[in-house]
């Protein structure tokens, strides 16, 4: 009598086959998981160093063009107000979380701001003189910490004031 030849698997070489995907399943999900966690890191880093960076170099650009030494309005630890060479009132300003620029969000999620002014022998001004009078300042300094998605970056920018002192 002749055998028949079945062309299928057995229910133990089944099992033995998901067992081996299972494991291979396993070890290969936790390079995954870790590769997504540090795409999610350096992207929401990015953005934080895009978004510090770009709020300084505005500022930087805009507060070097003070008009003169009496277009100093307030000059405060968290705000600075002046006029600008081409006559506009410019006014940044820390309310809560968020930097303002004329009363509109500049950048938000500020967890740390401040302006240090210095004159032009290099002292700091606890109290700057603003207009009427001429000012004091010189230079100022620019200190902040934007914070985002558990990380946060500093960045610390010094401006010289071209139309001052």
């Amino acid at each position: 009598m002749r055998k028949k030849h079945s062309a299928g698997f057995t229910l133990i070489e089944l099992i033995m086959v998901m067992i081996i995907l299972v494991i291979i399943g396993g070890v290969s999900l936790h390079p995954i998981i870790k590769f997504y966690e540090l795409w999610r890191f350096s992207t929401t880093h990015m953005e934080l160093l895009w978004d510090t960076r770009s709020a300084m170099r505005d500022m930087s650009k805009n507060i070097r063009m003070v008009r003169d030494d009496t277009s100093v309005l307030t000059a405060t630890q968290t705000r600075f107000r002046f006029i600008d060479t081409n006559g506009t009132a410019v006014d940044y300003q820390l309310l809560g979380s968020n930097l303002n620029k004329n009363n509109a969000v500049f950048i938000n999620n500020v967890s740390s701001f401040s302006f240090t002014y210095y004159n032009s022998a290099g002292a700091a001004l606890p109290a700057p003189l603003v207009s009427p009078s001429a000012t004091d300042i010189s230079y100022i300094v620019i200190n902040m910490t934007v914070a985002r998605g558990g990380e946060s970056f500093s960045s610390i920018t010094r401006i010289k004031c071209w139309n001052l002192n």
